[in-house]
């Protein structure tokens, strides 16, 4: 609680000075009291607030920026939204801009990564990296440690734990993933990065993952470097080869566990595919069949090889375009166990 515009009570009494907004929603978020940091409905509030605070001040902004706003009442405001004004229409979809995931927020993320491809080129790397959060023992002892307060809280399973507490989970997610990051641009496991562009996107069981472009200096370019310099390139950073569980036991249990692919409905799409039958080609269009298929949009199980091929590019992007059986860009040299292996980097596994 507040009074006077300062912290009511407290360890160390009453602040100096009036603390603003967001001073006062991270000390909520980040608070080392347990009850303050798990009440869900005062972070949505929170939430709300600062957004709330974002849209006001950006539309302040608006108005003071657009010809002749500056004099208007709320009813002659009112009419020119009616009206569909164009200049104003244009600056009140600027106001959202700061507030995520609304079409003026993704417009101007897009804007930026846009500007990042016009200056470094195409991306060499396209990765996403998702948190085994049930698995980082961690992660779950620190949960434990800072949820003391919650009765029999060791005999959580490791679901309740995290649902218990996401605010701290959701932190220690992203300090590890900023660890990752730092260690990609300081250790070059994949060639010095000159610049990077990061997405975070949550799945369904509310759990953040990354999705990462990284731009390599000196990394080959299709359709400029030849193709054995791009297929030397990838082989040298990517592999879906299954490890030694003798002499690499750690990577063969990461893989074993995180990049072996099952197919479930999540990822089975239908593929409806029209074609003509040789009867059919003196016959009138309705004699065209159509055939679906049901198959794994990430293209499990992926095709064995004995070489590393290296596919058109032009043939790769229609095919996701038209949302047929898509064709990826290149296939690694895969035996018949290593079809349902996903691509991945040995030392960021």
């Amino acid at each position: 609680s507040t009074q006077s515009g300062h912290y009511a009570g407290g360890r160390r009494g009453f602040r100096g000075e009036e603390a603003k907004p967001l001073q006062y929603e991270k000390s909520r978020l980040m608070s080392s009291n347990g009850p303050t940091r798990r009440n869900i409905q005062h972070l949505f509030h929170l939430a709300g607030e600062n957004e709330r605070r974002k849209v006001r001040s950006s539309i302040f902004a608006t108005l003071k920026n657009v010809q002749g706003m500056g004099n208007l009442d709320a009813a002659s405001l009112l009419n020119k939204i009616k009206m569909k004004d164009p200049a104003l229409l244009k600056r009140i979809n600027k106001v959202l801009r700061l507030v995520p995931n609304t079409q003026a927020y993704w417009e101007s993320t897009r804007a930026k990564l846009k500007a990042q491809i016009e200056k470094f080129g195409p991306p060499t790397f396209f990765a996403t990296f998702s948190p085994s959060e049930y698995d980082w023992e961690d992660l779950l002892q620190h949960l434990k440690d800072a949820n003391s307060d919650i009765p029999n809280v060791d005999d959580l399973s490791p679901s309740a734990l995290l649902n218990k507490d996401p605010v701290l989970t959701s932190t220690y997610i992203h300090k590890r993933f900023d660890a990752l990051l730092k260690f990609i641009i300081d250790a070059e496991p994949l060639g010095k990065v000159k610049s990077h562009f990061v997405r975070h996107e949550y799945q369904s069981r509310g759990t953040v993952h990354f999705h990462t472009f990284l731009w390599i200096d000196k990394s080959p370019l299709i359709g400029k470097s030849s193709d054995a310099e791009v297929a030397s390139f990838i082989q040298k950073h990517i592999t879906c080869k299954l490890p030694d569980p003798v002499n690499e036991a750690t990577l063969s249990d990461v893989v074993g566990s995180y990049q072996d692919h099952s197919c479930r409905s999540y990822c089975l799409r239908a593929f409806k595919k029209s074609h003509n039958s040789s009867k059919a080609k003196n016959e009138s269009a309705s004699s065209t069949k159509s055939k679906t298929k049901v198959a794994c949009r990430f293209g499990f199980p992926r095709p064995k090889s004995k070489k590393f091929i290296l596919h058109d590019v032009l043939s790769s992007v229609i095919g996701r375009k038209t949302k047929q059986m898509k064709q990826r860009l290149y296939d690694l040299p895969r035996t018949e166990e290593e079809r349902r292996i996903n691509d991945y980097n040995p030392i960021l596994s």
